[in-house]
């Protein structure tokens, strides 16, 4: 990098100062379960609660390492979060740590899917790209699957069996024909359908996982099997089974993304299973952790003049860049740059 880029230098550097980076989720953008057990209580729901509150109460929980648990309920159910920068993909390296509340036995596994901010807005409004699991091209895995789950009617009547109270509570049907019902049991007496969506039904479209749960009729347990990598609520924390590789990353066709960096994390419960007394398979999020702490901001030796202005991709003028974005840098001997910081 040449010295006489002097500007661009100095305004990095008093960003840097200015700004702590943080490794942790800084913001939720939505919140989109689908019901289930500990919907309406992983964030608590109280009458009024709007979307953009539930959204609030879902930062509250995981963001800047807070770690308390968000329920995504049954499959399909999402959470869509975002950090302060750039989570760049160092090749050949785990880039991401996604934590929830796995013990052995006990995995719940859920889709991660990664954007990067192309149009530079701040918003999860880009191309989204799939980290391929270990199942990703398992024959058993359905890509592009749909399912509708619909509100209980006021004059339902409750089918008991058992522990369950209502064995045919939340009816659901996917695009092939299938019908099912997420139980409710005398754990979780709450409403399971979220309260604050007005629709009477929920239409999820992604990625449905095989079943992982076994049941031993002698002991009564429900063993639910981790897949081997790449996804969410599969591994516990401490494994490095529960960290995603940005490498991984595919395009829509399955193609390799060779994505450089994400901004945007979206999870979605990868499993329709219910498992008697223990409910429904539903991915839990304690937060994300940026695997590369970023400790500054740095330019690449792609600049080699001495800066005149720089704008961001919607044409306005830019004072000091933000790490992770794309920049036009238009330069004192006339060149311009799409350069990315």
């Amino acid at each position: 990098m040449k010295k006489n880029i002097t500007l661009l230098f100095l305004c990095l550097a008093t960003f840097a100062t200015a700004q702590t980076l943080s490794p942790y989720i800084t913001t939720v953008f939505d919140y989109s379960p689908a019901p289930g057990q500990f919907i309406n209580v992983l964030p608590k729901y109280e009458q009024g609660d709007t979307q953009q509150q539930m959204n609030q109460k879902a930062q509250e929980a995981i963001a800047n390492n807070k770690r308390y648990l968000v329920c995504l309920g049954g499959w399909g159910g999402s959470i869509t979060f975002g950090f302060d920068h750039m989570i760049t993909n160092q090749p050949g390296a785990y880039d991401l740590q996604i934590l929830g509340n796995t013990h052995d036995g006990g995995a719940e596994p859920g889709i991660v899917y990664v954007s990067y901010d192309e149009n530079d807005n701040g918003l999860p409004d880009d191309t989204w790209f799939e980290i391929a699991g270990s199942e990703y091209n398992q024959p058993t895995t359905k890509h592009n699957y749909t399912l509708t789950y619909y509100r209980t009617p006021a004059d339902h009547q409750p089918v008991p069996n058992g522990s369950i109270v209502d064995a045919q509570y939340i009816k659901y049907a996917d695009a092939e024909g299938n019908v099912g019902y997420i139980e409710k049991n005398s754990y979780h007496t709450q409403d399971y359908y979220p309260q604050w969506i007005e629709a009477d039904s929920l239409v999820f479209v992604g990625t449905l996982l095989a079943k992982n749960a076994t049941f031993n009729r002698e002991t009564g347990i429900f063993w639910l099997s981790s897949y081997d990598y790449g996804y969410a609520d599969n591994h516990p924390n401490t494994s490095d089974s529960s960290k995603i590789n940005l490498d991984w990353a595919v395009d829509a066709e399955g193609n390799p993304a060779n994505l450089h960096g994400i901004h945007f994390v979206r999870i979605q419960t990868g499993v329709s299973q219910s498992c008697g007394w223990i409910g429904e398979t539903s991915t839990e999020i304690m937060g994300a952790i940026d695997l590369h702490t970023p400790t500054a901001l740095q330019v690449s030796n792609e600049v080699e003049d001495k800066v005149e202005k720089i704008y961001n991709l919607q044409g306005q003028q830019i004072i000091c860049p933000q790490k992770g974005r794309v920049y036009i840098i238009k330069t004192k001997n006339g060149k311009t740059i799409k350069q990315l910081f």
